[in-house]
């Protein structure tokens, strides 16, 4: 059984949430506070954490950017009345898998959450194992070069799979807009985040080989160079 933590200040929204998700199937554990999310986090252990923005002892987006140096696989969907699109970047750059904007849709939120477990799961069943000297363990979100290893975000993750899947060929901007925001209507604003998550994977990159294999293809998208 999939285990989902619910942060949420709303006593109501967040009830109503447990419930739903409870008769859904799923194992929920929820609280009203950051500190308090943040102690289940550590002992329920969730597969995927809905997390808001606006928390009375924090900023939800501040604390995930925060949680994910030291918990890079743990799916997070926010779910927050923030609408922006710089709000959506933001969310996105600190490490949410996803973003949704209240008021919602409970069977789209359903229908979001049991595609990423989808994913993740079936991520988890088999490591892939690259040619050449990078090796990836997509269940643990590691990436091995040589005898070392970095942790990767999920996205980071999904990204870099695309690129080493591809051997050596451009992937497309577009390619992995659809494959790593599947859920985004319109890919407006998402340059600007791929570039982000981009900067980040490359800087992780680097301190495992010492040079930066993603190249950028100016105007149609990426490729992966195995060779200095």
């Amino acid at each position: 059984m999939s285990r989902i933590l619910i942060i949420e200040d709303n006593r109501k929204l967040n009830r109503l949430l447990q419930q739903g998700l409870e008769e859904a199937g799923y194992e929920v554990a929820s609280a009203h506070t950051l500190n308090k999310g943040e102690e289940l986090w550590t002992a329920f252990q969730p597969h995927l954490v809905i997390l808001d923005a606006g928390l009375p002892d924090g900023d939800g987006i501040e604390t995930l950017a925060h949680v994910r140096e030291r918990d890079a696989a743990t799916l997070v969907l926010m779910l927050t009345a923030r609408d922006t699109e710089t709000d959506r970047l933001n969310g996105f750059a600190s490490g949410a898998d996803d973003y949704m904007v209240k008021p919602f849709s409970f069977p789209e939120l359903l229908a979001r959450i049991a595609r990423h477990l989808a994913r993740a799961f079936h991520s988890g069943e088999s490591p892939k194992e690259s040619t050449g000297p990078w090796r990836v363990e997509m269940s643990k979100q590691l990436l091995f070069h040589s005898d070392q290893h970095v942790e990767l975000t999920p996205r980071e993750m999904r990204i870099l799979i695309l690129l080493l899947d591809a051997d050596g060929d451009l992937v497309t901007r577009e390619t992995i807009y659809e494959e790593v925001w599947p859920e985004a209507q319109q890919h407006q604003g998402l340059q600007n985040t791929l570039e982000v998550h981009l900067s980040h994977l490359r800087e992780k990159l680097k301190n495992l080989c010492s040079r930066n294999p993603i190249q950028t293809v100016r105007g149609k998208g990426y490729r992966f160079q195995d060779h200095p």
